[in-house]
C-alpha cells in the first residue's frame, strides 16, 4: 500500500480538527493510568500558567520526544488541585460547571 501526499494531508487534517485549538497547540488527555506508567520517572514542576488559572498552580512538565527522526520539545500539563473557573476548566478541557458558557 502506498501512503500518497494526499493521504498524509487528509490525516494532518483529520488530526488538527480534533487536536488544536487556537493557542496553537496540540491537545490531548492522557488517562492517569498511562500518565502514571509513563511519567514515574520524571519531575514535574509546579508552575503559574496564567492560561490555566489565576487562582492555582499547575504541574508542568517539559521533554523532547523524537518524531519521524527529529527532537521534538513537548510540554505536559495536568492539573495539581481543582479549580471551579471558566478559564481553568476550559484549558484542560473538563467542561463542568462552566460548559456551555463560552
Amino acid at each position: 500500500m502506498t501512503v500518497t501526499k494526499a493521504d498524509v494531508v487528509a490525516q494532518f487534517k483529520k488530526l488538527r480538527q480534533k487536536y488544536y485549538v487556537a493557542r496553537g497547540y496540540m491537545i490531548s488527555n492522557v488517562p492517569d493510568e498511562t500518565s502514571e506508567k509513563v511519567f514515574a520517572h520524571c519531575a514535574w514542576n509546579e508552575t503559574y500558567n496564567r492560561y490555566a488559572s489565576e487562582h492555582v498552580k499547575i504541574r508542568s512538565l517539559t521533554a523532547t520526544v523524537p518524531l519521524l527522526g527529529h527532537p521534538f520539545k513537548m510540554q505536559f500539563e495536568r492539573p495539581l488541585v481543582q479549580d471551579h473557573h471558566l478559564e481553568f476548566e476550559d484549558y484542560f478541557g473538563f467542561g463542568g460547571i462552566a460548559k456551555g458558557l463560552m
